[in-house]
C-alpha cells in the first residue's frame, strides 16, 4: 500500500546543446551538431531498449566479453581536422534527463569492453592503442536526476598525420546501447581537409 510501481519506464537522456573549442570554434552550432550526429543520437536514445539491452547493467556489460554487441544503433562523432601539433579539438555537449527516473550512463572504451585483442591483426592493435590515447570523454560515466543536465567534454588530440577512428559504446543502465565511432583527422600544416558531416542511417 502507498507504493507506486512504474511500469515501462526507461532512461530518457538526450543531447540538447553543443559548443566547441579549437578549429571548430568558427563553425556554426548546426555544423558542429551535424558533425557529432546529435539528431541521430537523440533518435537512438529516444527509442525503447530491446530485451537484451534491458537485461544489461553497465557493470555486467563491461566485464563479460562473452556477450556480443548486437546493437544496430550507430553514430559517428566527427571532430573534423586540424594540423599536426595543434591544440586539441574540444567539444562540450550537454546531456539532459527528460524522464521521470534518474538515469545512469557510461562510455565504454575498448579496455572497458574487455575486447579480446589477441584476435586482432598487429597493425589493428597498434592503431587502436594509439587512438585510445588521442580520444577522451570526461566524465565517462555519471547519473543524471530528472530535469537535470550534465556537460560532457569530448577531446581529440592531433598527433600523427592521417585518419583515426575509435569505436566505443554508450551504455545506459537498463537502457539503450549505442555504438559511437569517434573520428578525427590530422594533416600537415598548410593543407586543407574538407570537414563533411557523416550521415549514418542505421
Amino acid at each position: 500500500y502507498g507504493c507506486e510501481i512504474m511500469k515501462g519506464v526507461f532512461p530518457k537522456l538526450s543531447f540538447i546543446d553543443i559548443r566547441s573549442v579549437g578549429i571548430l570554434c568558427n563553425a556554426s552550432k548546426k555544423r558542429i551538431w551535424d558533425l557529432f550526429s546529435l539528431d541521430l543520437l537523440n533518435k537512438h536514445l529516444g527509442e525503447a531498449p530491446d530485451p537484451t539491452e534491458l537485461r544489461q547493467l553497465m557493470e555486467t556489460r563491461s566485464n563479460d566479453r562473452t556477450k556480443p554487441f548486437s546493437t544496430k544503433a550507430l553514430a559517428v562523432v566527427d571532430f573534423g581536422s586540424n594540423t599536426v601539433g595543434s591544440d586539441p579539438s574540444k567539444v562540450v555537449v550537454v546531456m539532459k534527463n527528460s524522464g521521470k527516473v534518474s538515469s545512469s550512463f557510461r562510455f565504454l572504451f575498448p579496455p572497458d569492453l574487455c575486447l579480446d585483442m589477441a584476435t586482432w591483426a598487429e597493425d589493428q592493435v597498434e592503431d587502436a592503442s594509439r587512438a585510445q590515447e588521442r580520444f577522451n570523454i570526461e566524465p565517462r560515466e555519471g547519473t543524471i536526476k530528472p530535469g537535470d543536465t550534465l556537460s560532457l567534454m569530448f577531446t581529440y588530440r592531433h598527433g600523427s598525420e592521417g585518419l583515426e577512428e575509435l569505436p566505443i559504446l554508450l551504455k545506459l543502465s537498463r537502457g539503450r546501447e549505442i555504438m559511437l565511432q569517434l573520428r578525427g583527422v590530422t594533416v600537415k600544416s598548410g593543407l586543407a581537409y574538407p570537414q563533411i558531416a557523416t550521415r549514418v542511417t542505421l
